[in-house]
């Protein structure tokens, strides 16, 4: 008898334990298919949402290339195509919107750009930063000596 308590108060901790566990899995089985049952979500917050998910992801690629994790290809092939998920929100945040769409997707677009324009710029910035600190660390083999000009001392 102790016996058949023992074990159910073992299963029972056990439920107690792993349940929280398969709860989480399945809200985040059902997240990222999208299924999520009896809640309406409004589709102007959904591109918000999207769009702030894309500016954090630019923002990270653009650090990761900083930090020359990522090579200068696909860090350009993965902006390219993240400004194209950004532009396919804008426009649909823009057709969810009641007001002037027109109005709102330029505003929208002007903004992404000045964003990604001022990226563009940091990155040329440490571009030539780099290229500048590599031409100060390799000598020029057809320089001669300081004091010298064309082989001959200075008089």
């Amino acid at each position: 008898m102790a016996l058949i308590v023992g074990v159910a108060l073992a299963i029972l901790s056990l439920a107690v334990v792993v349940y929280p566990f398969v709860m989480a899995r399945r809200g985040s089985r059902q997240s990222q298919q999208g299924n999520f049952q009896g809640v309406q979500w409004p589709e102007n917050e959904t591109a918000q949402a999207d769009l702030e998910e894309i500016y954090a992801s630019i923002e990270t690629l653009r650090l990761e290339h900083q930090l020359g994790n990522i090579p200068l290809g696909l860090y350009q092939e993965q902006l390219k195509g993240y400004r194209l998920d950004a532009a396919q929100a804008l426009r649909r945040k823009s057709e969810t919107e009641s007001s002037d769409p027109d109005l709102l997707l330029e505003q929208e677009i002007l903004a992404v750009r000045s964003s990604l324009r001022s990226l563009d710029t940091q990155t040329r910035d440490t571009q030539t930063r780099d290229a500048q600190a590599r031409d100060t660390q390799t000598p020029d083999p057809d320089e001669h000596d300081a004091g010298t000009q064309g082989g001959y001392p200075d008089a």
